[in-house]
C-alpha cells in the first residue's frame, strides 16, 4: 500500500482529535480512507486520554462494532498503546467519585503537563463515507430523517438490551459516572452562563437551577434504569445517510445507560424546526415500536416517557462541564463526525 495524498477533513470542529482523508494505492485496498489521530497534547489531549475517550473507541471497533445492530464504518485497522485493565479501571472510577473537586483538577493538569510524554498512542484507519448524504447539524433534518435516525437507534439499542456483552471493564457505566458528573455539574453552571448568557433564556436559567439542587438524586436513579450500549453523542454531525439506512460514527464516549439518553440528545438539538408535541410523541412511539418490533419486552411507553423527560436534564447537566472548558456551544457543536 502507497499513500497519495493526505486531505484534513473536520479542520476547526474537532475537539478531541485530528482527521484526515488518505488517498492509497495498492493490491485490494480502497481508493481513499479516513485516518482518525488524538489530539497532540494540552488540555483537550489530557481530557480525553484521563477520560478514556480514545481507548474506549479503538476497543469499540475491535470488540463490539460488528454485534451493535446498525451501520458503522468499517475498521480496517486499530492500533493503540497500553490500555487500562479491569481492576485500574474501578481503581480510577473509585478516585473519581472519592477526589475533592481540586484533587481531580490538579490531576487534569499534572496529565497536561505530561501529555507529550504519554507512552500511549492511538490510530484508527476507517472507511471513508465522504460519498454519502451529509445533514450539517446547524441546518437540522426534517421528521422524516429524524424517524430514520431514530429507527436506526432503536434496533441498536434492543441488540444489545440488558446484554452480557455490554459486561466490559473500559465501556463507561452512565451510573457510576452520575456522581462525579453531578459534582463537576454545579461548579460549571456559572462559568458556562457567563459565557454563554445570550444563549439562555429564563426557561433554561431555571432548568439549571433545579439540576443543581435535585441532580444528586436524578443521579441515583439512573441504576434502577433498564441498560443498553448507548452512543452518547448521536447527533447529525456524527451520523452519515445512504438512501434508507443511517450510519453512526464517533464511538468515544458510548456507554451503558438508558437508551433514551440518546433518543433525547438527539431530539433536542437536530430538528431543523422545533416539533410540536403531536410530532415529538409520534417520534417517540416510532421508536418504541421498533424497540417492541426488535424484542424488547416489559419496557412500556410510560417508562420511556419517564426516562426521555430526565435524560433531556442530564443531557444538559452532562454538556455544561465540556463547554466550561472552553468548547464551542453552537452551530459547529463539539466534535468533528468519526
Amino acid at each position: 500500500m502507497q499513500l497519495v495524498d493526505k486531505q484534513e477533513i473536520g479542520v476547526g470542529k474537532g475537539f478531541a482529535g485530528s482527521i484526515a482523508r488518505l488517498q492509497i494505492t495498492g493490491a485490494d485496498v480502497p481508493p481513499t480512507v479516513v485516518v482518525k489521530l488524538p489530539a497532540t497534547w494540552g488540555l483537550k489531549r489530557a481530557f480525553c486520554d484521563m477520560a478514556g475517550y480514545y481507548e474506549r473507541e479503538c476497543r469499540f471497533y475491535e470488540e463490539l462494532s460488528t454485534t451493535v445492530g446498525m451501520r458503522v464504518p468499517r475498521c480496517y485497522a486499530s492500533q493503540r498503546g497500553p490500555g487500562t485493565d479491569e481492576a485500574q479501571t474501578l481503581r480510577n472510577a473509585k478516585r473519581m467519585k472519592t477526589r475533592p473537586g481540586w484533587l481531580q483538577r490538579l490531576a487534569l493538569v499534572k496529565k497536561v503537563l505530561g501529555a507529550r510524554l504519554s507512552r500511549k498512542r492511538y490510530a484508527l484507519l476507517l472507511e471513508d463515507l465522504g460519498r454519502l448524504e451529509v445533514i450539517e447539524q446547524a441546518d437540522g433534518c426534517s421528521l422524516g430523517r429524524a424517524r430514520q435516525a431514530l429507527d436506526g437507534l432503536a434496533r441498536m439499542h434492543a441488540r444489545l438490551w440488558s446484554s452480557d456483552q455490554l459486561d466490559k471493564h473500559w465501556l463507561m457505566d452512565l451510573a457510576v459516572l452520575a456522581r462525579v458528573q453531578q459534582r463537576r455539574y454545579v461548579r460549571a453552571p456559572p462559568r458556562f452562563r457567563k459565557g454563554y448568557s445570550a444563549l439562555l433564556g429564563p426557561n433554561v436559567e431555571a432548568h439549571l437551577q433545579w439540576l443543581v439542587d435535585h441532580g444528586q438524586q436524578l443521579a441515583e436513579s439512573l441504576p434502577g434504569r433498564a441498560k443498553t450500549l448507548v452512543h452518547g453523542d448521536y447527533r447529525l454531525d456524527n451520523l452519515f445517510f445512504d438512501g434508507d439506512e443511517v450510519v453512526a460514527t464517533d464511538w468515544q464516549i458510548c456507554a451503558r445507560g438508558p437508551g433514551a439518553i440518546d433518543v433525547a440528545f438527539f431530539l433536542s438539538c437536530n430538528l431543523a424546526e422545533p416539533a410540536s408535541e403531536r410530532e415529538e410523541n409520534e417520534l417517540l412511539d416510532g421508536y418504541h415500536d421498533r424497540l417492541c418490533e426488535q424484542g424488547v419486552v416489559g419496557y412500556q411507553r410510560s417508562d420511556l416517557l419517564r426516562d426521555y423527560h430526565h435524560m433531556l436534564l442530564v443531557n444538559l447537566w452532562g454538556m455544561l462541564p465540556v463547554a466550561s472548558m472552553g468548547a464551542r456551544v453552537g452551530a459547529e457543536g463539539l466534535y468533528a463526525p468519526y
